[in-house]
């Protein structure tokens, strides 16, 4: 029998269950700022469909995501959270499931980001920048960065993020200095990856 509680080491699957169709919480520590890749990678053989909602929540059992997510063939049984260092709790649960084989993996990212427009980072051509948003983050709040166009001409930014879903999701705008306007944007809730072609106003403009 599959235990409904345990603590998680990044990278291992852990077997557990949902007793009585609530939740189970699963511990995690993360030794610094980075992201959480969450999956089900094992799944009860005894049942044809399998769906799980999933919390993260902090050391006092609080979810810190804008609902409960969920995690279904449609997305590979996959998401991922943005974290800073500390203790977490994964929670599960399925009314589906006997049991299930959790896995949290933790990646390390270096930030580079300003985290106001006025702290905004430089950002060259040919360069590339990472940054997290965490879930202990409020809305609204985001990683700034900034670039200088000397002409008027085409700028292109490739976007490649890692999302967590429909309960939450991010958004990649540009701002020229002074305007509180953003003049390009893109919005995303899954993984995205595409290009952010903002219009410049000229020589000088950010």
């Amino acid at each position: 029998f599959a235990p409904a509680e345990g603590s998680l080491t990044s990278g291992k699957v852990f077997y557990g269950s949902s007793a009585d169709n609530s939740f189970s919480y699963y511990k995690i520590t993360v030794p610094g700022n980075g992201y959480l890749k969450i999956t089900v990678p094992e799944k009860d053989e005894s049942e044809s469909y399998h769906s799980y909602y999933f919390r993260v929540a902090n050391s006092s059992r609080k979810n810190m995501l804008a609902g409960d997510k969920m995690l279904t063939s449609s997305n590979n049984y996959t998401s991922y959270a943005g974290v800073k260092k500390g203790t977490y709790y994964i929670a599960v649960k399925t009314y589906n499931d006997n049991y299930y084989g959790l896995q949290a993996t933790f990646s390390s990212v270096k930030e580079n980001s300003g985290t106001s427009k006025s702290k905004a980072k430089s950002i060259s051509k040919g360069s590339t920048k990472k940054g997290v948003i965490t879930v202990s983050q409020k809305a609204g709040t985001g990683d700034w960065y900034k670039f200088v166009v000397k002409k008027t001409q085409k700028v292109t930014f490739k976007v490649n993020a890692r999302l967590g879903g429909y309960s939450g999701g991010v958004k990649f705008a540009v701002y020229k200095r002074g305007s509180s306007y953003a003049f390009g944007s893109i919005s995303a809730h899954e993984t995205a990856s595409g290009e952010l072609k903002p219009y410049t106003f000229g020589k000088g403009g950010k």
